[in-house]
């Protein structure tokens, strides 16, 4: 016999660039990333500064912002880092612990 088959997949992505060669000092935030339609993000760039990481942080709403548990971005010694995850909530912001110039990116798929 046949078996007729179909499958449809759909699979959309964007990016923002939350740091476009920014210069930053300890405690400065990144503009924010909309994930709210996301199943996965994934964050990645290049910094001057290999000594601190960068925590993620997230939020529900759009203007409260939490670190995200244990999850921080610890860059290589050529300054490159990133990170892959699960998205529940629907904003994400880099927050910067140290003095660098950055640039980072956040692509998200649905």
């Amino acid at each position: 016999g046949t078996i007729a088959t179909s499958t449809t997949l759909s699979i959309t992505k964007n990016h923002t660039s939350v740091s476009n060669a920014s210069a930053v000092v300890n405690g400065d935030l990144s503009s924010a990333h909309d994930c709210s339609n996301h199943r996965k993000v994934a964050i990645y760039g290049s910094t001057t500064d290999t000594s601190n990481n960068i925590e993620i942080h997230v939020s529900s709403d759009g203007s409260t912002y939490y670190k995200y548990g244990h999850l921080s971005l610890f860059p290589a010694s050529d300054g490159s880092f990133s990170a892959s995850f699960e998205s529940p909530f629907t904003h994400i912001k880099l927050k910067y612990l140290g003095t660098a110039t950055v640039t980072a990116i956040v692509s998200g798929m649905d």
